[in-house]
């Protein structure tokens, strides 16, 4: 792999959607968040594409998490909470958002407004606006480590035989 084949993570938000987009080791990787106010539902898509010549096997992992009580109730029985399932790789990699990475983020998307110290101000007044920055930042870190992890073989083919038999 060449360093121009790495390109930083390049992310945006806009209202109830995050698009964040990488490129590293041949691979192209597309997420989506939406949220849904309305529902108080959060679906993610991810999309990898592979730019490179040669054949790669990706494992991807994706959970759900289904909470049928309302938050203040979270509040109130904490340890019910901690029952749903995290992905270990956050966990054992020490993957999880650090401070200064949701900071960054805000402070980003903060620029796109006319008041951007303001903007910020808003966010960290209740953490809970941050949790979407967050999941972004687990996110990118969770790609970035999986990138790095990557071994690259290449392997000669002609396009046809990457590309496999012609569907009518």
């Amino acid at each position: 792999m060449h360093a121009a084949d790495d390109a930083p993570a390049r992310g945006a938000l806009a209202a109830r959607i995050a698009r964040q987009r990488r490129r590293g080791h041949g691979l192209e990787i597309h997420t989506e968040i939406a949220v849904s106010p309305e529902d108080d539902i959060e679906l993610r898509r991810a999309r990898i594409v592979n730019r490179s010549r040669t054949r790669k096997v990706i494992e991807l992992t994706t959970y759900a998490e289904i909470v049928l009580a309302p938050p203040a109730e979270d509040l109130i029985h904490p340890a019910f909470s901690k029952l749903f399932v995290q992905t270990e790789i956050v966990r054992d990699k020490h993957l999880e958002a650090k401070p200064e990475q949701v900071r960054a983020m805000v402070q980003d998307v903060a620029q796109t407004y006319e008041q951007p110290d303001a903007v910020v101000r808003w966010h960290f007044e209740k953490p809970e606006r941050l949790s979407e920055f967050e999941a972004l930042a687990v996110e990118h870190n969770v790609v970035e480590w999986v990138i790095a992890q990557a071994k690259v073989t290449d392997a000669p083919t002609t396009f046809e035989a990457l590309m496999g038999p012609a569907q009518s």
